[in-house]
């Protein structure tokens, strides 16, 4: 008997250890979001452009963000930036801060973007603001962007 009552305590104990590690250590997926992509002052016309994030709950307020950014459901390697990032809950808004890279191939270039934005749980839609910066060898060109993101269907 004195056998079998240390082979419960010590399975019990083990699985009361593991138990908490388990737990702090898994990720819990929330949601795939869309947004329509509206760049104010946007002379270049084309396709409107989706950004698509899935939201991981990683304890409290605070998730891990991760998708990608593409011309009409683009999915196309080479046309897509591929975006991570966070979002923390801050009173009635979910605020984003994001980076995403693309390789522009026929530049012979790199594209990265930093996105942040604030967008109010009654909507899920606001206004966004950008730095892009596009570099070729030892030269870089930097653009501050601004717009408005829109939830939509994903394409």
């Amino acid at each position: 008997m004195k056998i079998f009552a240390r082979l419960f305590v010590l399975t019990l104990g083990s699985i009361i250890f593991l138990l908490p590690v388990s737990s702090a250590s898994a990720d819990e997926f929330i949601a795939t979001f869309c947004w329509l992509v509206e760049v104010d002052d946007d002379d270049e016309g084309g396709e409107d452009e989706f950004l698509q994030l899935g939201l991981n709950l990683i304890g409290d307020n605070h998730y891990t963000v991760n998708g990608l950014l593409s011309e009409g459901g683009e999915t196309d390697p080479e046309e897509v930036n591929l975006f991570s990032g966070n979002a923390e809950i801050v009173g009635e808004n979910i605020v984003f801060s994001l980076h995403g890279t693309k390789n522009l191939v026929e530049d012979n270039a790199t594209q990265s973007i930093g996105i942040t934005t604030s967008l109010p749980f009654t909507s899920f839609s606001g206004p966004f603001a950008a730095i892009i910066t596009e570099s070729s060898g030892d030269e870089a060109d930097v653009f501050r962007v601004t717009g408005t993101l829109t939830i939509a269907d994903c394409p």
